[in-house]
Protein backbone atom coordinates (compact mmCIF):
# COMPACT_ATOMS: atom_id res chain seq x y z
CA UNK A 1 0.00 0.00 0.00
CA UNK A 2 2.64 2.62 0.92
CA UNK A 3 4.60 1.81 -2.24
CA UNK A 4 1.50 2.38 -4.38
CA UNK A 5 0.74 5.66 -2.59
CA UNK A 6 4.25 7.04 -3.15
CA UNK A 7 4.21 5.90 -6.76
CA UNK A 8 0.94 7.74 -7.34
CA UNK A 9 2.18 10.80 -5.47
CA UNK A 10 5.35 10.83 -7.57
CA UNK A 11 3.19 10.68 -10.69
CA UNK A 12 1.07 13.58 -9.43
CA UNK A 13 4.08 15.69 -8.53
CA UNK A 14 5.68 15.17 -11.94
CA UNK A 15 2.61 15.59 -14.14
CA UNK A 16 0.68 17.96 -11.89
CA UNK A 17 3.53 20.43 -11.57
CA UNK A 18 4.33 20.02 -15.27
CA UNK A 19 0.78 21.00 -16.24
CA UNK A 20 1.00 24.01 -13.94
CA UNK A 21 4.40 25.31 -15.00
CA UNK A 22 2.98 28.30 -16.89
CA UNK A 23 0.64 29.08 -14.00
CA UNK A 24 3.65 29.13 -11.67
CA UNK A 25 5.37 31.58 -14.03
CA UNK A 26 2.28 33.79 -13.94
CA UNK A 27 2.22 33.49 -10.14
CA UNK A 28 5.88 34.52 -9.87
CA UNK A 29 5.29 37.51 -12.15
CA UNK A 30 2.21 38.48 -10.14
CA UNK A 31 4.13 38.38 -6.86
CA UNK A 32 6.81 40.57 -8.44
CA UNK A 33 4.23 43.13 -9.61
CA UNK A 34 2.57 43.19 -6.17
CA UNK A 35 5.96 43.69 -4.51
CA UNK A 36 6.72 46.52 -6.92
CA UNK A 37 3.33 48.09 -6.12
CA UNK A 38 4.07 48.03 -2.38
CA UNK A 39 7.56 49.41 -2.96
CA UNK A 40 6.28 52.31 -5.06
CA UNK A 41 3.53 53.11 -2.58
CA UNK A 42 5.99 53.04 0.32
CA UNK A 43 8.25 55.46 -1.55
CA UNK A 44 5.43 57.99 -1.76
CA UNK A 45 4.12 58.04 1.82
CA UNK A 46 3.79 61.42 3.51
CA UNK A 47 3.41 61.69 7.28
CA UNK A 48 2.81 64.51 9.73
CA UNK A 49 6.08 65.38 11.46
CA UNK A 50 6.70 67.01 14.84
CA UNK A 51 6.42 70.48 13.30
CA UNK A 52 2.91 69.65 12.05
CA UNK A 53 4.22 69.65 8.50
CA UNK A 54 3.99 66.78 6.06
CA UNK A 55 7.24 65.13 5.10
CA UNK A 56 8.15 61.99 3.18
CA UNK A 57 8.33 58.77 5.14
CA UNK A 58 11.94 57.58 5.35
CA UNK A 59 11.56 54.46 7.49
CA UNK A 60 12.77 51.05 6.42
CA UNK A 61 10.67 48.19 5.12
CA UNK A 62 10.95 44.51 6.06
CA UNK A 63 10.12 41.29 4.23
CA UNK A 64 7.13 40.85 6.55
CA UNK A 65 5.77 44.26 5.51
CA UNK A 66 5.43 42.96 1.94
CA UNK A 67 3.42 39.93 3.10
CA UNK A 68 1.28 42.09 5.36
CA UNK A 69 0.48 44.27 2.34
CA UNK A 70 -0.50 41.22 0.26
CA UNK A 71 -2.57 39.65 3.05
CA UNK A 72 -4.21 42.71 4.62
CA UNK A 73 -7.61 42.04 3.05
CA UNK A 74 -10.39 44.44 4.04
CA UNK A 75 -11.98 45.59 7.28
CA UNK A 76 -15.39 44.17 8.16
CA UNK A 77 -17.89 45.77 5.82
CA UNK A 78 -20.75 47.66 7.45
CA UNK A 79 -23.40 48.74 4.88
CA UNK A 80 -25.03 51.05 7.41
CA UNK A 81 -21.86 53.11 7.81
CA UNK A 82 -22.27 54.74 4.43
CA UNK A 83 -18.64 53.98 3.61
CA UNK A 84 -17.96 52.60 0.11
CA UNK A 85 -17.01 48.96 -0.28
CA UNK A 86 -13.38 48.65 -1.40
CA UNK A 87 -12.77 45.21 -2.83
CA UNK A 88 -9.42 43.78 -1.56
CA UNK A 89 -7.94 43.23 -5.00
CA UNK A 90 -4.41 42.18 -3.98
CA UNK A 91 -5.69 39.66 -1.44
CA UNK A 92 -8.19 38.30 -3.98
CA UNK A 93 -5.50 37.83 -6.63
CA UNK A 94 -3.64 35.47 -4.29
CA UNK A 95 -6.81 33.43 -3.71
CA UNK A 96 -7.56 33.20 -7.44
CA UNK A 97 -4.04 32.01 -8.26
CA UNK A 98 -4.28 29.18 -5.72
CA UNK A 99 -7.67 28.13 -7.12
CA UNK A 100 -6.31 28.10 -10.66
CA UNK A 101 -3.41 25.85 -9.67
CA UNK A 102 -5.66 23.08 -8.31
CA UNK A 103 -8.57 23.60 -10.68
CA UNK A 104 -8.28 20.86 -13.30
CA UNK A 105 -5.48 18.36 -12.75
CA UNK A 106 -7.22 15.88 -10.36
CA UNK A 107 -10.29 15.37 -12.57
CA UNK A 108 -8.23 15.36 -15.78
CA UNK A 109 -5.91 12.70 -14.39
CA UNK A 110 -8.87 10.55 -13.33
CA UNK A 111 -9.82 10.09 -16.98
CA UNK A 112 -6.24 9.45 -18.08
CA UNK A 113 -3.49 7.68 -16.16
CA UNK A 114 -5.81 6.77 -13.30
CA UNK A 115 -7.98 4.46 -15.39
CA UNK A 116 -5.09 2.01 -15.51
CA UNK A 117 -4.43 2.48 -11.80
CA UNK A 118 -8.00 1.55 -10.88
CA UNK A 119 -7.65 -1.74 -12.77
CA UNK A 120 -4.44 -2.61 -10.92
CA UNK A 121 -5.43 -1.70 -7.36
CA UNK A 122 -8.55 -2.38 -5.35
CA UNK A 123 -8.13 0.72 -3.20
CA UNK A 124 -9.39 3.99 -4.57
CA UNK A 125 -8.48 5.57 -1.23
CA UNK A 126 -4.80 5.41 -2.13
CA UNK A 127 -5.45 7.36 -5.32
CA UNK A 128 -7.60 9.87 -3.43
CA UNK A 129 -5.11 10.56 -0.66
CA UNK A 130 -2.31 10.92 -3.19
CA UNK A 131 -4.38 13.64 -4.86
CA UNK A 132 -5.07 15.35 -1.53
CA UNK A 133 -1.33 15.25 -0.81
CA UNK A 134 -0.69 16.81 -4.21
CA UNK A 135 -3.19 19.58 -3.42
CA UNK A 136 -1.46 20.33 -0.10
CA UNK A 137 2.00 20.34 -1.70
CA UNK A 138 0.74 22.53 -4.54
CA UNK A 139 -0.56 25.14 -2.10
CA UNK A 140 2.67 25.00 -0.10
CA UNK A 141 4.78 25.33 -3.25
CA UNK A 142 2.75 28.37 -4.31
CA UNK A 143 3.41 30.16 -1.03
CA UNK A 144 7.05 29.10 -1.03
CA UNK A 145 7.35 30.57 -4.51
CA UNK A 146 5.74 33.74 -3.21
CA UNK A 147 8.16 33.89 -0.29
CA UNK A 148 11.12 33.41 -2.64
CA UNK A 149 9.97 36.20 -4.97
CA UNK A 150 9.14 38.58 -2.12
CA UNK A 151 12.42 37.87 -0.32
CA UNK A 152 14.46 38.28 -3.51
CA UNK A 153 12.70 41.56 -4.34
CA UNK A 154 13.05 42.92 -0.81
CA UNK A 155 16.73 42.05 -0.58
CA UNK A 156 17.38 43.55 -4.03
CA UNK A 157 16.08 46.95 -2.86
CA UNK A 158 17.90 46.76 0.47
CA UNK A 159 15.05 45.65 2.72
CA UNK A 160 17.02 43.06 4.63
CA UNK A 161 14.99 42.89 7.88
CA UNK A 162 12.69 39.90 8.27
CA UNK A 163 10.23 41.50 10.71
CA UNK A 164 8.88 45.08 10.80
CA UNK A 165 11.26 47.76 12.10
CA UNK A 166 9.16 50.81 11.16
CA UNK A 167 5.49 51.77 10.94
CA UNK A 168 5.29 51.63 7.13
CA UNK A 169 2.58 48.95 7.34
CA UNK A 170 0.53 51.27 9.52
CA UNK A 171 0.61 53.96 6.83
CA UNK A 172 -0.06 51.67 3.86
CA UNK A 173 -1.89 48.60 5.20
CA UNK A 174 -3.53 50.14 8.30
CA UNK A 175 -1.82 47.49 10.44
CA UNK A 176 0.52 48.42 13.29
CA UNK A 177 2.92 45.59 12.53
CA UNK A 178 5.51 46.74 15.07
CA UNK A 179 3.07 46.04 17.89
CA UNK A 180 2.71 42.40 16.82
CA UNK A 181 5.35 39.93 17.99
CA UNK A 182 7.34 37.97 15.38
CA UNK A 183 5.68 34.73 16.54
CA UNK A 184 2.19 36.21 16.11
CA UNK A 185 3.16 37.60 12.71
CA UNK A 186 4.22 34.16 11.53
CA UNK A 187 1.07 32.55 12.97
CA UNK A 188 -1.18 35.15 11.36
CA UNK A 189 0.37 34.62 7.94
CA UNK A 190 0.30 30.83 8.41
CA UNK A 191 -3.47 30.96 8.92
CA UNK A 192 -3.77 32.22 5.35
CA UNK A 193 -1.80 29.25 4.03
CA UNK A 194 -3.97 26.76 5.94
CA UNK A 195 -7.16 28.51 4.81
CA UNK A 196 -5.95 28.19 1.21
CA UNK A 197 -5.32 24.47 1.75
CA UNK A 198 -8.85 23.99 3.03
CA UNK A 199 -10.38 25.91 0.12
CA UNK A 200 -8.26 23.93 -2.35
CA UNK A 201 -9.47 20.62 -0.87
CA UNK A 202 -13.07 21.87 -1.02
CA UNK A 203 -12.56 22.82 -4.66
CA UNK A 204 -11.17 19.41 -5.59
CA UNK A 205 -13.98 17.57 -3.78
CA UNK A 206 -16.59 19.74 -5.52
CA UNK A 207 -14.97 19.12 -8.91
CA UNK A 208 -16.08 15.46 -8.70
CA UNK A 209 -19.66 16.56 -8.05
CA UNK A 210 -20.18 19.51 -10.39
CA UNK A 211 -17.18 19.52 -12.78
CA UNK A 212 -14.00 21.59 -12.41
CA UNK A 213 -15.21 24.89 -14.01
CA UNK A 214 -18.28 25.02 -11.77
CA UNK A 215 -16.18 24.08 -8.75
CA UNK A 216 -13.83 26.98 -9.50
CA UNK A 217 -16.82 29.32 -9.86
CA UNK A 218 -18.26 28.13 -6.54
CA UNK A 219 -14.97 28.82 -4.74
CA UNK A 220 -14.80 32.28 -6.30
CA UNK A 221 -18.33 33.00 -5.06
CA UNK A 222 -17.33 31.77 -1.58
CA UNK A 223 -14.27 34.05 -1.59
CA UNK A 224 -16.31 37.07 -2.70
CA UNK A 225 -18.91 36.35 -0.02
CA UNK A 226 -16.08 36.34 2.55
CA UNK A 227 -15.24 39.93 1.68
CA UNK A 228 -18.79 41.11 2.41
CA UNK A 229 -19.51 38.99 5.49
CA UNK A 230 -17.51 38.28 8.63
CA UNK A 231 -18.39 34.83 9.95
CA UNK A 232 -16.38 31.72 10.94
CA UNK A 233 -18.27 29.75 8.28
CA UNK A 234 -16.62 31.76 5.49
CA UNK A 235 -13.07 30.57 6.06
CA UNK A 236 -11.49 32.62 3.28
CA UNK A 237 -12.08 35.44 5.76
CA UNK A 238 -9.41 33.88 8.00
CA UNK A 239 -6.59 34.93 5.70
CA UNK A 240 -7.39 38.65 5.95
CA UNK A 241 -5.08 40.23 8.51
CA UNK A 242 -7.43 43.15 9.11
CA UNK A 243 -9.98 40.63 10.43
CA UNK A 244 -7.52 38.68 12.54
CA UNK A 245 -8.22 38.34 16.26
CA UNK A 246 -5.00 40.24 17.01
CA UNK A 247 -6.49 43.35 15.42
CA UNK A 248 -10.22 42.71 15.76
CA UNK A 249 -11.07 41.53 19.31
CA UNK A 250 -14.38 39.92 18.30
CA UNK A 251 -12.63 37.74 15.71
CA UNK A 252 -11.19 34.27 16.24
CA UNK A 253 -7.66 33.80 17.54
CA UNK A 254 -4.89 32.40 15.36
CA UNK A 255 -4.81 29.08 17.22
CA UNK A 256 -8.58 28.70 16.89
CA UNK A 257 -8.49 29.40 13.15
CA UNK A 258 -5.56 27.02 12.66
CA UNK A 259 -7.43 24.28 14.55
CA UNK A 260 -10.60 24.81 12.50
CA UNK A 261 -8.70 24.79 9.19
CA UNK A 262 -6.81 21.59 10.03
CA UNK A 263 -9.86 19.78 11.45
CA UNK A 264 -12.10 20.80 8.55
CA UNK A 265 -9.46 19.74 5.99
CA UNK A 266 -9.04 16.30 7.59
CA UNK A 267 -12.81 15.72 7.84
CA UNK A 268 -13.34 16.82 4.25
CA UNK A 269 -10.50 14.63 2.95
CA UNK A 270 -11.93 11.57 4.74
CA UNK A 271 -15.48 12.33 3.56
CA UNK A 272 -14.21 12.76 0.01
CA UNK A 273 -12.47 9.40 0.19
CA UNK A 274 -15.69 7.69 1.24
CA UNK A 275 -17.61 9.32 -1.58
CA UNK A 276 -14.93 8.52 -4.17
CA UNK A 277 -15.12 4.80 -3.35
CA UNK A 278 -18.61 4.83 -4.88
CA UNK A 279 -17.91 7.36 -7.60
CA UNK A 280 -18.90 6.21 -11.09
CA UNK A 281 -15.91 6.77 -13.38
CA UNK A 282 -17.13 7.17 -16.95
Amino acid sequence: MPATYFKLLHHDLVFGFSQNKYKYCIAALTFFVLCLTFYIQSQDVWVLNQDNDFSKFTGARSISDYFIFLSRGIEVFDPSSGEPFNFPMFWAIIQVLVALLVATYPTNDMHGYSRNVFYRTTSRSIWWYAKISWVILTVLSFYLLGFAVVAAFALSVGDIALFPISDISLHISSIDACSISPADTVLSLSVGVLASMFLAIVQVVLSFFIKAPFSFTAIMAYIIASTFLHTPILMADYSMLLRNGLLLPESLSNLTMITICLAASVVLAIAGSQYFKKFDIQ
